[in-house]
């Protein structure tokens, strides 16, 4: 790398990473590019993509919840700032979020909330989204996190 490295430092380097496959290598990069071009979507893209593939690796014993959702909240919230330009990050986040909050986090709610935003940008998938939506709204509502903090203590009496 050069001297003064620029953001085509960083993004060959986790690509290379990436690809070669060293996830672990490929995200701690991105997350430096994140930190010194905070400005650009790639650090934010490419640390996801390394998180999910390290996430999603049945060799490894790493929760979801531990690198995959921090590393999707960050590229959602990165792309709010502009969701037709960055629509394709913002489909992959909003995507794996609505995935994680139902099938992780358990919450019925939030995973709507998701899926509603995934089906207003993919209107190729809106039949499945749609029906993805409908099994949820079936499904009993999820209870306040204060709620469920209560009656998971011993002893806490239930509203």
């Amino acid at each position: 790398m050069r001297a003064e490295p620029i953001i085509n430092d960083y993004f060959d380097l986790t690509i290379a990473y990436y690809f070669k496959p060293n996830y672990d290598k490929a995200r701690e990069t991105a997350l430096v590019m994140i930190q010194k071009f905070p400005e650009e979507i790639y650090g934010y893209e490419w640390a996801y993509n390394s998180a999910v593939a390290i996430a999603t690796d049945t060799t490894r014993e790493v929760k979801q919840d531990s690198i995959g959702f921090p590393s999707a909240n960050k590229l959602y919230e990165f792309t709010l700032r502009d969701t037709v330009k960055y629509k394709k990050q913002y489909l992959n986040s909003v995507r794996f979020l609505a995935a994680y909050y139902i099938n992780e986090a358990k919450d019925r709610d939030k995973s709507l909330e998701f899926f509603r935003k995934w089906l207003t940008v993919d209107p190729a998938n809106a039949t499945t989204i749609q029906s993805y939506i409908d099994q949820i709204e079936k499904m009993p509502a999820s209870k306040p996190s204060s709620e469920k903090a209560a009656a998971s203590k011993p002893g806490a009496k239930r509203p």
